[in-house]
């Protein structure tokens, strides 16, 4: 028995630029937000710990993923390694709302390391807070304010009026 997903919960996959069937939705939900819970994790441990090299490298790693999706680490942990336990289904690459906004995030964490290297403290902070935000937005609730932002840009500029890249 398949069970269809909430109205919210389609909106928060259609919104990454997802383009599947329903149930397929539904099992989307929780292993989306493992990309960023993981970031939030990773960034507290960094900032906090204070651990420049962390944010320095889950940023860089996080561009490499972001510019050749078959590269991105966090996906490769969750597809060969996180999901079995569960049961639940493996990530595909990211379409290009997701990748913008992991794009942002890992940008952001590289450049909140770089920051608390160079002493620019309070910098790392204000991006290391930033992505601190955004991210456990999205592990919250499962919405996402850069793919959002990112989906309602090209559609006023090039009115677009699909769901995905």
């Amino acid at each position: 028995m398949s069970v269809e997903p909430s109205r919210y919960e389609s909106f928060c996959v259609d919104h990454w630029g997802y383009e599947v069937p329903g149930e397929a939705k539904r099992s989307l939900v929780y292993p989306l937000r493992f990309k960023p819970l993981m970031t939030l994790l990773l960034v507290v441990g960094g900032a906090v710990g204070g651990w420049p090299w962390l944010l320095v490298a889950v940023g860089a790693l996080g561009l490499v993923g972001t510019a050749f999706p078959a590269l991105s680490w966090l996906d490769q942990l969750w597809n060969r390694v996180v999901r079995h336990p569960f049961g639940a289904p493996a990530l595909p690459f990211d379409p290009d709302p997701r990748r913008f906004a992991c794009g942002m995030a890992d940008a952001f964490v590289l450049a909140s390391g770089l920051g608390f290297l160079a002493g620019w403290t309070t910098a790392g902070w204000v991006l290391a807070g930033c992505v601190l935000v955004i991210a456990g937005v999205v592990v919250a609730t499962g919405f996402c304010v850069a793919a959002w932002v990112y989906v309602e840009v090209k559609r006023r500029l090039t009115g677009w009026g699909g769901k995905a890249a």
